[in-house]
C-alpha cells in the first residue's frame, strides 16, 4: 500500500476502479465475490454489471481446478499471476491474471487485472469502497494518480512513484505538469495541460504518452484522465495509465514484418528485372531486415564452396572467391534440414573451428537452395559481429521465403538453358532433314522428269511420282514436328484474329467444293501467326482427307468464366472419330488411312508450344471437333 494515505471520497474511489482503462476486477477474499469491476470488465464478461457483481471468479475461469489466482495470492505473501481461460459472452479467450491482496483491518481485498485487449455496487459502504481503491491503487499493472480539478497532485500509487523513483512527499501538492512524469517534454506538458483543462470540464480524455523512467528508458503509456463529480459538480480528476509498450514493440515488429513482405513480393514478382538485378535487390531487403552486413549466394560441388554473388564488404565473400567447404559456415548448413542461425557465434562455441579462423563472422542464419532436389549451394546472410538476441521465427521464415525463392528462379533458369539446349538439337536435326533429306529427293525428281519426257504415259512413273510427291509431305510434317513444339518466343507472339487466321489457313488446305462457316463473334488470340496457321491448315487437311471435298467446318470461340475468351474449335460434319479412339488421334504415325500420321500430332506440339491444350470431341453434327483451350 501506498505510504500516502490521504482520504479519498467513496464516490472518486468506485469512480476510480470503473474507469479504468483496463480489465479489474474487485474481489471480497472472504466470500471470494466479486464487489465491482471496472466498465471494461462489464463489456468483456457479460455486458450488464448486475451479470458480474456477486458472481465468483471462477464461474468465468474455465478448468481452473487448482484454486483461483486469488488463493494463490493469498497463499503466496499477497500477489500472484498465472495464464487462464476465460469464458466472455464472445466466448472463450486465452489471458494472463495478476492479483494483488490488500489488508484494511479485517477486510481483504484482491484486485484482479486481465491482461487482454478489452469498472456500481450503489450499496456499498465506504469501508468497502475504501479497500478496493486501495487494491486498485497497489496493482503493479497501473499508474494510478488523483488530483484536484485544478490538476493539483494528491496522490500516485507505488507503481507510479517507483517508476520515477521519487517518494510521495516530493510530488503531492505540485501541479501534475511539474511532476517528473512530464518533466522530459515541453510538448507533452502543453499537451496534458489542455487535458485537464478537458477533464476539469467534465470531459473524460483518453490518451497514449510516451515516458521516461528512472533509469532513461522511453515507456508507452495508454492512459484515461476521469473527471470525478458528486452532484454534477467535477469534485477530482483521475488519471489511471497502463504500460502499453511492450504491445506497441509487437505491433511495430507486425508492421516491419508485414512491409519487409510487401517489399519482397514486389521484388520477385516484378516482371521486367533479371534474376540477378532481382537478388541483388533480395539481399539488400534481407541485410536491412536483418541488421547484417553480408547476403551472398554459394555454390557448392566437389567438396567446395564457391561465391555466386553477393552484397556487402568482406574480402573473402565476393563472386569468384572460393574455398574448402570444411573451411566454411556452410558446410553446417547443408547438413541440416532447416536453417542454420548463430547470433553469437563465440558465445556458441564457434571460436577455434576452421570456418570462424577463416571468416570471423560474429553472427550468420543460412539455408540450403535446392534445384529439382539436389543441393545447388546455400542462400545466407552474415555479420562481423554477434548480435545482442537471437533471430526471432518471423525473420528465420523470412529467410526461408527467400531461399525458396532462389531455388525456384535458379530451377527456372535451369529449365531455360535446357529448353535451349533442346531447340538447338531440333533446329540442327531439322536443317539436316531439310538438306540430307530433301536433296536426294530433288535429284530423284530430276531425274524423274527426264524419264517422262522419254517414257510418256508410264505407269510406273506416275508411281514414282506419287512416292516422291509423300516423300516431300513427310519431310514437311517431320520438319513440322521438330520446330513446332519448340516453346513460343514472346517476341513471335502478336493479336491475331481468328477469323482472319481461319480464313487464310482455308484459302491453302481447304477445299473448294466444300465451306468454311465462322460461328459466333469474332476472337483475337495472343500466338505465332505462323505456327497457328499450320495448325488451322493441318486440321482444316484432316477434314478434307476424312471427310470428303464437300466437307462443312465451322470454327469458334470458346468462352470460360465471365465470358472471357478461352479458346477456340475446328469441326466438321463427317462421321466423326470413335470415343475408343481420340486419345491415341495425337500420338505420331496415327492414322486410319495411308496418310504420314503426323498431322494431328503437329497441331498438339503447335498447341503445347503456346501452353495451349488439344482434345478432340463430337460436334454437333457427329463429326469430329477439336477443342484448343487457354488460348486467350
Amino acid at each position: 500500500m501506498s505510504d500516502d494515505t490521504a482520504a479519498v471520497p467513496a464516490g472518486v474511489l468506485r469512480e476510480t476502479v470503473r474507469s479504468m482503462p483496463a480489465t479489474v476486477l474487485i474481489i471480497d477474499v472472504g466470500t471470494g465475490r466479486i464487489a465491482d469491476c471496472s466498465d471494461r470488465a462489464v463489456d468483456l464478461f457479460a455486458g450488464s454489471r448486475e451479470d458480474v457483481l456477486g458472481t465468483l471468479l471462477s464461474d468465468w475461469v474455465q478448468g481452473d481446478a487448482d484454486g483461483t489466482v486469488v488463493d494463490a495470492a493469498v497463499d503466496g505473501g499477497g500477489s500472484a499471476t498465472r495464464p487462464a481461460r476465460l469464458r466472455t459472452r464472445d466466448g472463450t479467450i486465452d489471458c494472463e491474471l495478476e492479483a494483488v491482496v490488500t489488508a484494511d483491518g479485517d477486510r481483504r481485498t484482491c484486485a484482479v487485472t486481465v491482461d487482454t485487449a478489452l469498472g456500481d455496487d450503489p450499496d456499498a459502504n465506504a469501508s468497502a469502497v475504501t479497500s478496493r481503491f486501495e487494491a486498485l491503487f497497489d496493482a503493479p499493472a497501473s499508474f494510478v494518480m488523483l488530483c484536484d480539478p485544478d490538476g493539483t497532485l494528491q496522490r500516485a500509487n507505488e507503481n507510479a512513484l517507483s517508476f520515477v523513483d521519487v517518494p510521495p512527499g516530493e510530488v503531492r501538492g505540485k501541479p501534475l505538469p511539474e511532476t517528473p512524469w512530464w518533466s522530459h517534454s515541453a510538448e507533452l506538458r502543453a499537451d496534458l495541460r489542455d487535458w485537464l483543462d478537458a477533464a476539469a470540464d467534465g470531459r473524460p480524455v483518453r490518451y497514449e504518452a510516451v515516458h521516461r523512467n528512472e533509469r532513461g528508458e522511453c515507456v508507452t503509456v495508454d492512459g484515461v484522465l476521469q473527471p470525478v463529480t458528486e452532484d454534477g459538480e467535477v469534485t477530482a480528476l483521475l488519471t489511471v495509465g497502463r504500460d502499453i509498450s511492450r504491445r506497441k514493440q509487437l505491433e511495430e515488429r507486425i508492421r516491419e514484418r508485414e512491409e519487409s513482405f510487401r517489399e519482397l513480393y514486389n521484388v520477385i514478382s516484378a516482371p521486367d528485372p533479371s534474376f540477378e538485378d532481382k537478388l541483388e535487390r533480395v539481399f539488400d531487403l534481407g541485410r536491412d531486415r536483418l541488421g547484417v552486413e553480408l547476403g551472398f549466394l554459394t555454390r557448392i560441388e566437389d567438396g567446395v564452396q564457391e561465391i555466386e554473388a553477393s552484397s556487402g564488404d568482406h574480402p573473402l565473400i565476393a563472386p569468384g572467391e572460393s574455398c574448402p567447404l570444411s573451411k566454411a559456415y556452410c558446410k553446417k548448413t547443408i547438413e541440416r534440414d532447416e536453417l542454420l542461425s548463430v547470433h553469437d557465434a563465440p558465445a556458441a562455441g564457434w571460436e577455434g573451428t576452421k570456418a570462424y579462423e577463416t571468416f570471423e563472422l560474429g553472427s550468420y542464419i543460412g539455408s540450403k537452395v535446392l534445384v529439382r532436389n539436389e543441393l545447388y549451394g546455400t542462400l545466407c546472410f552474415a555479420d562481423s559481429s554477434p548480435r545482442d538476441r537471437n533471430f526471432t521465427e518471423s525473420e528465420r521464415t523470412f529467410v526461408e521465403l527467400l531461399t525458396q525463392w532462389v531455388s525456384y528462379e535458379l530451377t527456372q533458369e535451369q529449365a531455360q538453358r535446357e529448353l535451349q539446349r533442346q531447340n538447338e538439337r531440333l533446329d540442327s536435326f531439322a536443317d539436316v532433314v531439310s538438306h540430307d533429306l530433301r536433296n536426294p529427293l530433288q535429284a530423284a525428281s530430276g531425274h524423274l522428269e527426264l524419264a517422262r519426257e522419254e517414257y510418256d504415259d508410264d505407269d510406273h512413273l506416275e508411281t514414282v511420282a506419287e512416292m516422291h510427291d509423300r516423300m516431300e509431305g513427310l519431310i514437311e510434317d517431320v520438319l513440322a514436328v521438330a520446330r513446332g513444339g519448340q516453346e513460343v518466343d514472346p517476341a513471335d507472339a502478336a493479336d491475331v484474329s481468328l477469323f482472319s487466321l481461319a480464313e487464310a489457313a482455308w484459302a491453302t488446305a481447304g477445299s473448294e467444293d466444300g465451306t468454311l462457316a465462322l460461328d459466333s463473334d469474332d476472337a483475337t488470340l495472343h500466338c505465332d501467326e505462323e505456327r497457328l496457321r499450320r495448325l488451322l491448315e493441318n486440321l482444316f487437311r484432316n477434314a478434307v482427307e476424312h471427310v470428303g471435298p464437300g466437307v462443312t467446318v465451322r470454327v469458334g470461340a470458346l468462352y470460360g468464366p465471365e465470358d472471357r475468351v478461352d479458346g477456340f474449335y475446328v469441326a466438321d460434319d463427317g462421321p466423326g472419330i470413335p470415343p475408343d479412339r481420340r486419345d491415341r488421334v495425337f500420338d505420331g504415325g496415327f492414322s486410319t488411312d495411308d496418310s504420314t500420321g503426323f498431322g494431328l500430332m503437329i497441331v498438339d506440339e503447335i498447341a503445347a508450344a503456346h501452353g495451349w491444350t488439344a482434345s478432340v470431341t463430337e460436334s454437333e453434327d457427329g463429326g469430329a471437333r477439336f477443342e484448343i483451350r487457354d488460348a486467350a
